[in-house]
């Protein structure tokens, strides 16, 4: 993150929006893709059924990352030796969705330019300050005018204009170059996802294209990947750092492209999409990062490991890991929890990839596709029928509650933060029965939603398409009712966006005439922010005057992450 101030800025602008004191967030992404577009399946990867590993030692380490509450994953593809050994997903995911990659784009970005590269429309010593003269300004930085191709990619620009800023600011590229500098470009590492981003701007200036149309034409359709799409700036260019949707197949595809030094088949015939010089840079060590157990270091937009593999990464759980000792990739989304390259998940790779052990033939005795569940909720529950909801909420049914404080909102938060999509809160909620359906209603920012509900063992989640000023959004639902601790009556119902690392939990517990709800969300931005920012960098924060203890802001960010209100008969 950057520049603290400017984040508090940003979450205090949040919070006066939704409870209302300031009538609008003057902050926007737009440009987003809309339209829910299915992912296509592949089958371009052969299946191997008895592949020369150890099925059980795989077995174990596709359970352990499912279920282990720190990584829980969405989703695992695994390739050895060219060949595909697991692909899984955990319910209600499927291979039908792409998913959002975030950081994990950079990688897809650095192979773009190495193209770019090649056919000579910049090179690595190019200076950034040469390409945009029209967004240069008299007093521009002199740091600035000496960053180049090579300090973005390597994360060593030292630019001040980073995620936190763009929303702040319609023209990227002029906000960028008029931005402070930190530091003299090359000589210290700092992670920004606007380097990606005129990364990408640069490419579309040169070339005459987007930067979609330039790696649809060079990479991505001769390799038959057609699922990726990629979201804007306001100014209409790929955000570059963040915003890609791919399938897990197709991040398959993208690590063995690396693994085999850009080359890949295509109709019968090996082609060198992307130069193996360029690979080969690309996954030299060109920042040193010793402080951290498993990274090595950052080549160009990738991370280095101990152990000799390479990591494209994206946060909450995004991974492409590339083992070129084992001649294996495996790719992995989801998670929540996982904020950083060097987490849980790509540390149990790496221990696994490790273990001779693990690559001899052994006879499978268990299955990931049926993972144990070691999760033990303290809240008694059964799968029902339609007979059993009546039976235990028939004096609910119906009825309309109004919510005259923030109850939380149908979207969780951080998707409403990436895609400038914001909700002001639900103001009605009602649960029915319809047409032999368990639905929820909602009316959130003056706009009525009708949601549909799983229940039962055969179907526990229902899958549907919303729209969210004008976004389309494939959701999976379910609804069930559940006993508490003290035996008090309660609905838990989960929305779980199935392109996203998001999900909302809503509570409801009846109380006569009245409702209470309790909400949260994954990821849960509290986490998030005590990571990024803590208490230390909270008390630093000199440009807000109302803000000056982490207790005030543990307060509002509570009050939209976590709110626990009533809900009254709307008679």
């Amino acid at each position: 993150m950057g520049d603290v101030s400017l984040t508090l800025k940003f979450l205090n602008t949040l919070y006066k929006a939704y409870t209302g004191e300031q009538e609008s967030l003057p902050v926007y992404h737009g440009n987003d893709v809309s339209e829910f577009i299915p992912a296509r399946i592949s089958q371009d990867f052969v299946f191997d059924k008895k592949p020369s590993i150890n099925i059980e030692a795989l077995d174990q380490l596709v359970n352990s990352l499912f279920i282990d509450s720190e990584t829980s994953l969405s989703g695992l593809a695994i390739l050895y030796e060219g060949k595909l050994v697991k692909e899984y997903y955990a319910k209600p995911y499927s291979n039908k969705f792409r998913h959002v990659s975030y950081s994990l784009s950079k990688t897809i970005v650095a192979l773009g330019v190495g193209i770019a590269v090649e056919k000579k429309l910049i090179s690595l010593d190019t200076k950034l300050y040469s390409i945009f003269p029209e967004n240069n300004r008299i007093f521009i930085k002199k740091a600035l005018k000496q960053v180049t191709i090579k300090h973005l990619l390597t994360m060593t620009a030292g630019v001040n204009f980073d995620e936190a800023s763009s929303y702040f600011a319609y023209d990227w590229r002029r906000a960028y170059m008029s931005s402070e500098t930190k530091f003299n470009p090359g000589e210290e590492f700092y992670y920004n996802s606007l380097n990606t981003y005129m990364l990408v701007a640069t490419i579309t200036k040169l070339s005459g294209m987007s930067f979609m149309e330039f790696i649809n034409k060079y990479l991505l359709e001769p390799m038959n990947i057609t699922d990726i799409t990629f979201d804007k700036c306001p100014m209409g260019i790929e955000r570059g750092g963040w915003g890609m949707k791919l399938s897990l197949i197709d991040m398959l595809k993208i690590g063995q492209l690396i693994l085999c030094k850009g080359k890949w088949s295509c109709n019968g015939k090996t082609k060198q999409l992307v130069s193996s010089d360029w690979i080969n840079d690309m996954l030299s060590c060109q920042v040193r990062i010793n402080d951290k157990s498993l990274i090595a270091g950052y080549g160009f937009s990738i991370w280095l490991l101990n152990d000799g593999s390479y990591l494209a990464n994206g946060v909450f759980g995004q991974n492409i890991y590339i083992n070129p000792n084992r001649d294996m990739v495996i790719a992995t989304i989801g998670s929540a929890h996982e904020l950083f390259p060097d987490g849980i998940t790509v540390d149990k790779l790496c221990r696994f990839t490790r273990e001779d052990d693990n690559f001899r033939y052994e006879k499978a005795k268990i299955q990931a596709n049926h993972l144990l569940n070691p999760i033990r909720n303290i809240f008694k529950c059964r799968y029902e029928n339609l007979r059993y909801i009546k039976e235990k909420l028939n004096v609910y049914l119906g009825n309309e509650y109004r919510f005259l404080e923030y109850a939380s909102s149908i979207l969780p938060l951080s998707s409403q933060i990436v895609y400038s999509n914001y909700l002001t809160g639900i103001e009605v909620l009602s649960i029915n029965l319809i047409d032999d359906e368990f639905v929820l209603k909602v009316k959130d920012s003056n706009v009525d939603f009708i949601i549909k509900m799983g229940y039962s063992r055969s179907k526990p989640y229902i899958y549907q398409v919303i729209t969210i000023n004008g976004k389309q959004m494939p959701i999976a639902v379910s609804g069930k009712i559940l006993y508490d601790e003290d035996g008090k009556l309660l609905l838990k119902i989960h929305i779980v966006y199935l392109e996203e690392v998001a999900d909302r939990i809503i509570k409801l517990y009846f109380m006569e005439d009245k409702i209470r709800l309790k909400a949260y969300e994954t990821p849960d931005l509290i986490r998030f922010m005590n990571k990024f920012i803590g208490d230390d960098m909270f008390n630093k924060a000199k440009r807000l005057k109302d803000m000056m203890s982490p207790d005030y802001l543990d307060y509002k960010v509570k009050k939209i992450l976590r709110p626990d209100v009533i809900g009254y008969i709307d008679n």
